[in-house]
């Protein structure tokens, strides 16, 4: 029997965390000296002592190199289509780096503080970036936050439109005169949604406001209060968080998208209008849930900055939606920032 493309997106989606659960279990069975010549790259990359941490330090001195055992193991346990080279950010790309984390919650300055080992920089990343977790000798999870140096290049409006517009096929006539664009500001680049969002993996990874980010970092519980009457499990919502074209969502070219048409474009936000999601990205699973409901609370909340979709069909514009003006995701709880 034949799979729907939807089962068949699932098997897909299920196989790639599947296989980063069996690198896990892999890296707690390894007893190597992470010193020696024959610790795997995945064993030096989730060890704590593999790498050069001062918790005093400040967190702009964090921002580093990224060393050649993390950029293997990134090439061939998350991405083995890609070769990874450090970047260094300029003097002036710095100076915003600088700007953009003293910027960051302060709920989330002490976690940071503690658990935060490095702040990579990483040519040919796809996507915006990443929070990848380490373990201490206790099992206590570190982390480390990679950021594509390409998001620096561009406002946030301009990468947050790109990322929405990358979960749409527009080759079909039909689809070439449709427009999605989502209206952010142009007071900050691209980078400061990357840093409240990674870090809001790093709070989930060391609080634990999902059950589990990835199996076997979280608790031995099947709710807390952020996910609860919405999840069920980690990428599946209760019926009345689902919506139809749910499971055709990708982002940036991965899971063998894009998957839907552009001239779907209104239909699909529309049925966002009605979940408590705050984007699309989130409806992903609730680990991208809570990490996109922090960032644009804050985002509009604290920053002040607008977060606007707007689909237009040859020039005339068919929808405009506000999601954080949405009551359903206004009323999410459990989260650290109020």
């Amino acid at each position: 029997m034949g799979f729907s493309m939807s089962v068949k997106l699932k098997i897909i989606k299920i196989g790639i965390f599947l296989a980063l659960i069996s690198c896990i279990a892999a890296c707690g069975s390894d007893d190597a000296d992470p010193s020696s010549e024959g610790a795997s790259d995945y064993t030096l990359a989730k060890r704590l002592d593999s790498y050069e941490f001062d918790p005093a330090s400040p967190l702009i001195d964090r921002v580093n190199e990224a060393p050649d055992f993390v950029l293997s193991y990134l090439e061939d346990v998350m991405d083995a289509t890609q070769v990874y080279t450090p970047y260094t950010p300029s003097d002036t790309e710095m100076e915003d780096i600088r700007d953009y984390l003293g910027l960051l919650p302060e709920s989330y300055m002490e976690t940071l503080q503690e658990r935060l080992i490095a702040v990579y920089f990483i040519n040919n990343w796809t996507g915006s970036g990443a929070a990848d977790y380490v373990f201490n000798s206790d099992n206590e999870v570190y982390t480390y936050i990679i950021v594509n140096p390409e998001i620096m290049r561009h406002d946030v409006s301009e990468w947050i439109t790109y990322r929405e517009t990358s979960c749409f096929i527009t080759d079909d006539e039909e689809d070439r005169g449709i427009t999605i664009t989502v209206d952010c500001g142009n007071e900050y680049t691209g980078l400061m949604v990357l840093l409240i969002h990674e870090s809001s993996h790093v709070m989930d990874f060391a609080h634990h406001y999902t059950p589990y980010v990835l199996e076997g970092i979280g608790q031995s519980v099947s709710e807390t209060d952020f996910v609860k009457g919405i999840w069920t499990d980690y990428d599946i919502p209760v019926e009345d968080a689902d919506f139809s074209m749910r499971d055709y969502i990708t982002f940036y070219g991965k899971y063998n998208g894009p998957m839907i048409y552009a001239s779907q474009a209104s239909a699909l936000y529309e049925d966002l209008e009605n979940t408590p999601f705050s984007s699309l990205y989130a409806s992903q699973n609730w680990a991208e849930d809570f990490a996109e409901y922090c960032t644009w609370r804050y985002f509009t909340n604290r920053l002040g900055q607008p977060y606007i979709i707007t689909v237009s069909r040859d020039g005339v514009t068919e929808m405009i939606y506000e999601p954080m003006q949405s009551y359903q995701v206004r009323e999410r709880t459990g989260t650290p920032l109020f």
